[in-house]
């Protein structure tokens, strides 16, 4: 069956709850395309977040962002255990570019109840992993920064959006995993700094769900075991007004047809994707 593989289930839109904050232009991006396409191609990855049927977005905000924008009355979704070893929290840092090093670092120094502090670079490292700090800054000359700002959750949730509107309008923002700046120099044209963010946990992104709080777009990263792609669910049977379980048994139905024609293919290996 399918389900020792992968959980997937047709749930009202309205019951999906975000922890990060989406991007406007590519929200209006993917809303275009599916409206041209009529089709949901890959399920938005979620947690269960109550026993009430609601659930936490991990992959795919801007996707079901889209989908409410639409009307589309409910999602094809992955249901995914938090716990599962499969499932891994991790983080993006962002790369800056495109903008002066001074003007980023005014920028940054200007947010409400942040402040900046020199420091090396092991210390800031060692500082961010226990959250003791919001962030910290290397930048392209090699010199650090820490980013002080508040230590209750919804505080650091909302300061670190608002550290990273300072420089989203106004820089180009790559995403990468090291603060190697000698490393990513070659990379990256125009480098200003690397943006170092904290390792949150589940527990953490499910509470931050709850209270309505939420994380800059691109700083938390998802590592999902078994993703469904491409299931391929028509808008007009998401949108259709038909009871839900309705829906559920269409689908279940569906994919076990497709099993049996050997058309599900499960690919163990990592992979490079060209052209997304």
């Amino acid at each position: 069956m399918i389900n020792q593989f992968v959980d997937l289930r047709i749930v009202p839109t309205d019951h999906l709850h975000l922890h990060e904050e989406v991007e406007p232009a590519r929200v209006r991006r993917v809303t275009e395309r599916i409206a041209a396409e009529q089709m949901l191609k890959n399920p938005v990855i979620v947690a269960e977040l109550d026993d009430y049927g609601h659930f936490v977005v991990l992959d795919g905000a801007n996707r079901s962002t889209a989908l409410a924008d639409l009307g589309v009355r409910d999602t094809l979704v992955q249901v995914v255990d938090y716990g599962d070893p499969g499932v891994r929290l991790d983080t993006w840092y962002h790369l800056v570019a495109d903008i002066d090093k001074h003007d980023l670092f005014a920028r940054i120094g200007n947010v409400t109840e942040v402040r900046l502090k020199a420091s090396g670079l092991l210390a800031a490292r060692a500082l961010l992993v226990t959250h003791q700090i919001l962030a910290y800054m290397v930048c392209k000359d090699g010199d650090v920064h820490q980013v002080l700002g508040p230590a209750d959750l919804p505080g650091r949730a909302r300061m670190l959006t608002d550290i990273a509107r300072t420089y989203k309008a106004a820089a180009t923002i790559y995403r990468v995993q090291t603060d190697d700046i000698p490393a990513l120099l070659p990379m990256y044209p125009n480098v200003a700094a690397v943006i170092a963010y904290p390792l949150f946990r589940p527990a953490d992104i499910l509470e931050m769900a709850r209270s309505r709080a939420r994380l800059p777009t691109g700083i938390t990263r998802h590592v999902i075991a078994r993703r469904a792609l491409r299931v391929n669910v028509p808008l007009a049977e998401l949108g259709a007004d038909r009871p839900l379980a309705d829906k559920n048994r269409d689908l279940q139905e569906r994919i076990t047809a497709m099993l049996k024609a050997g058309q599900v293919r499960h690919y163990e290996e990592s992979t490079y994707l060209f052209d997304e």
